[in-house]
Parts: structure tokens; sequence; C-alpha cells
């Protein structure tokens, strides 16, 4: 999960990076790092932190659908500033 990808995600669950992090068994710390680009996931806390979105309503189909908009996004940005 790119770091832009999880703080979009717990901006839009309304969720603290402390609650994440509580509700996810991490410290706000790590969660911070992470967001920030300078920690990357692994496997087991990306799958926690996807069951967190989940109870907070954000499955994988949207939490995929989100990533395909993000990138897509970020796509026609690059686009624009070749033309």
């Amino acid at each position: 999960m790119e770091p832009g990808l999880l703080k979009y995600l717990r901006n839009i669950s309304n969720l603290s990076q402390h609650e994440l992090a509580v509700k996810a068994g991490l410290s706000r710390s790590y969660v911070s790092l992470v967001e920030l680009g300078e920690r990357k996931l692994n496997h087991d806390t990306e799958t926690k932190l996807k069951k967190v979105f989940a109870d907070e309503g954000l499955h994988d189909k949207e939490i995929q659908l989100i990533k395909d908009i993000r990138q897509a996004t970020k796509l026609n940005k690059n686009r624009k500033g070749v033309l």
C-alpha cells in the first residue's frame, strides 16, 4: 500500500493516526512513518490495516477502486505536463 493511499484511506475513514494504530495493533509513530514513506508495510501489517478499513466500511473492492482512480489521476497529470 503506497504511503499516500494509507493516509487517504485513514482520512476518509475519519480516523486519526492514533485511532488507526490502536485498532490495527500498531504504534502511532509507525503509522506516521508509513504515511511519510519512511517505512514499508509487510503483508501481515497491510492485512491488519485492511481489516480496520473493512470494519470502517472500506472493503477490498472499494480500496482497489480508490487506488485505480488515484493512479489514473496521476497518469493524467503526467500527460498534461508532457503536452
